[in-house]
């Protein structure tokens, strides 16, 4: 299959998280797409009628998403898929804006092999204790004595060129991954820059920029609403961390954005109690 984007997506929270990701990539894709959602822990039977997949990876519980979502693309190679660019989230993340696809495609073209937002540690005192399976996966780590620079987890863009990269170079789920110490970031960081593929950081987790939102959960755990946030806004996470709305409410909001069914969420407003003046 020839597509534009390959999406793939880690879900462990039900259907209807699932569903609603395949509704939003339906709505924001401008070119030919297709979708991977990985299963992490067997909550979802089937998913909805979109056309998209839904697979276990076999890899190890303990692996990281990002691996697993790795595992996706390993097997969308393996099928005959053939595609200019990945696009790797979490199910934390929630579409807001149209044309994502179109936007990622764009920087991708600029000879980039690897997008996302700044993740706000540099893991440089992890680095070193890292090398050992780095080499062991045959890492090119030499010519770096300090940690390059890091991305955070939860998005990612992978040009098709990186992506056929790590393929090549078993890097995609190398040997005893789930043994990998840091979050996926990192590895995925690292791999790209020791290959040789640009990366850029796309604003910070600490200092957002469009339009990509990617907080950081732990220090960020009142984040603003996205459907408040400027329109250039075309991603938002963590959609489990933002002030006075629930993953759920936010989700509803955006349905209805899309034009589809969904439960009406009342907006913030003030209240008036009491009984008032009475007439003398």
């Amino acid at each position: 299959m020839d597509v534009y984007t390959l999406y793939v997506i880690s879900v462990s929270r039900g259907a209807y998280v699932a569903d609603d990701i395949a509704a939003s990539i339906r709505w924001t894709s401008e070119k030919p797409c297709f979708a991977i959602f990985v299963d992490l822990n067997d909550g979802i039977q089937v998913l909805g009628d979109n056309g998209f997949v839904l697979m276990k990876t076999g890899l190890p519980a303990d692996a990281e998403p990002g691996f697993h979502r790795a595992a996706a693309i390993k097997w969308a190679i393996d099928q005959g898929f053939s595609f200019k660019q990945v696009i790797s989230m979490s199910e934390d993340c929630l579409i807001i804006g149209r044309t994502l696809d179109s936007w990622a495609l764009d920087q991708i073209a600029k000879n980039v092999g690897l997008v996302g937002v700044q993740d706000r540690l540099t893991y440089e005192d992890s680095y070193s204790s890292c090398l050992e399976m780095m080499s062991s996966w045959k890492m090119p780590h030499a010519r770096w004595e300090v940690a390059p620079q890091t991305v955070a987890t939860e998005f990612t863009v992978l040009s098709g060129a990186l992506a056929a990269a790590l393929f090549q170079c078993n890097l995609l789920i190398p040997p005893g991954c789930e043994k990998w110490p840091l979050p996926y970031g990192p590895f995925i960081s690292w791999a790209a820059q020791m290959l040789g593929h640009f990366q850029v950081s796309w604003g910070h987790q600490d200092k957002q920029m469009p339009p990509l939102y990617c907080g950081h959960p732990g220090r960020n755990a009142f984040q603003p609403a996205p459907h408040i946030l400027a329109t250039r806004f075309l991603l938002y996470s963590s959609v489990r961390h933002a002030m006075n709305y629930s993953e759920e409410d936010l989700r509803e909001i955006y349905k209805r954005l899309r034009g589809e069914p969904a439960r009406v969420v009342q907006p913030l407003r003030p209240i008036v109690s009491g009984e008032g003046l009475q007439q003398q």
